[in-house]
């Protein structure tokens, strides 16, 4: 496996346009596969702070979820977790 295959990445969506906390919910529900409370309190996080991590992985899956998001109106964006 090379270096590039096991660095970590994470998707991180930020405030963006006004959107309900149900619908993003429901959008990380779907994209993520993650239940409803914790979808509500990653909404929540983006609402108070400005953003938060909603994904850590592989590059490739990181930007597959991140470029889901954007399909769906979120401000996703993708980092290198450098540790």
């Amino acid at each position: 496996m090379s270096e590039a295959e096991t660095d970590q990445w994470e998707v991180r969506v930020k405030n963006g346009p006004i959107n309900l906390f149900d619908w993003v919910r429901n959008v990380f529900m779907e994209i993520l596969g993650c239940d409803a409370e914790s979808a509500l309190a990653m909404a929540k996080q983006i609402h108070t702070e400005g953003e938060t991590v909603v994904w850590t992985g592989a590059r490739a899956e990181c930007e597959e979820r991140a470029y889901s998001l954007q399909d769906h109106g979120l401000h996703a964006v993708i980092v290198r977790v450098v540790t």
